[in-house]
């Protein structure tokens, strides 16, 4: 039987300001789980984030074909049976995790630098430079691009994210599966450079699970978070049996820079309509303990 998962009040607070810069503060009260969210409003300047867009809309009017890093792909998610179905949002840039189920991991690293300089221009900084900049000059520790283990082959710093018109509901996930821990996590950024006329709020449902033993206590529950997150069944499962309460609802601006962590369920808010694609600069951040730098990747 399915089972309630278990409020943390912390959890429904956001540390919320004004830009354009990330406050220290607010950086360390997510960093360690002291808040759910931190929000820096016109984190992303206007000017920058209008002549971004008209490259944007270049490249998914061309469908990815002018370059290798142009790619325009989906951004999949799981079903029970372990299979790859598409989801409602498409990349310009191959996810890490997108690719190794698709096999293509050679072809993400071949276009990893290429995808990270892509929307840098001349004297502009690309949404997710700003970012990584930031967190480099605030972290005791500093910021650097994820790489891989082995091969040490640079990973993408971030993509481009795009949501179009939808009739969901939203999406209920984990793209992290692990216990709380005060020196670590994993955390996605959002900068948002256009929000559509209706839908698209984030939902953070404020659950903390610290402990290996509350891990497995609620294994059947994060199951429906991750290896059937596509299915309706299990949509309509969590909604009403195993999320705690309304959910910490955040309005996304354009220009504002949402992190949240992706430990926590997490889910856009549906229908999405309008005129206006949703369009984001997305990056995963990782924090590995203290004395270890941040790292950067998707």
């Amino acid at each position: 039987m399915l089972k309630r998962l278990p409020v943390d009040e912390a959890a429904r607070r956001v540390f919320e300001v004004a830009g354009p810069f990330i406050p220290s503060e607010g950086l360390r009260a997510l960093l360690s789980h002291q808040v759910g969210a931190l929000v820096v409003r016109e984190f992303y300047d206007k000017t920058a984030r209008e002549e971004i867009l008209k490259d944007i809309e270049q490249v998914l009017r061309s469908k990815g074909n002018d370059s290798e890093s142009d790619q325009v792909s989906n951004w999949k998610v799981s079903q029970s049976d372990g299979k790859l179905v598409d989801s409602e949002v498409d990349t310009i840039g191959l996810p890490l995790n997108v690719a190794k189920g698709l096999g293509k991991q050679e072809e993400y690293f071949a276009s990893a630098l290429k995808s990270t300089r892509r929307f840098r221009g001349a004297a502009r900084l690309s949404p997710i430079d700003k970012l990584r900049l930031e967190l480099d000059e605030i972290h005791p520790y500093g910021c650097v691009v994820g790489r891989d283990e082995t091969t040490r082959r640079m990973h993408a710093a971030g993509l481009i994210r795009s949501m179009k018109r939808s009739s969901s509901r939203g999406l209920v996930h984990l793209d992290d599966v692990s216990e709380f821990s005060s020196a670590m996590g994993v955390f996605s950024a959002n900068i948002y450079l256009q929000t559509s006329l209706a839908g698209g709020e984030l939902e953070i449902w404020p659950v903390t699970l610290r402990s290996k033993e509350q891990m497995m206590e609620h294994a059947l529950e994060l199951g429906l978070m991750t290896a059937s997150s596509a299915e309706p069944e299990a949509q309509r499962a969590l909604r009403e049996f195993v999320l705690p309460g309304p959910p910490v609802l955040i309005v996304p601006k354009p220009g504002d820079l949402v992190m949240l962590c992706v430990q926590r369920p997490h889910a856009v808010r549906g229908p999405i309509h309008g005129p206006r694609t949703r369009l984001s600069a997305q990056s995963f951040v990782l924090h590995e303990g203290d004395g270890m730098p941040l790292k950067v990747e998707v």
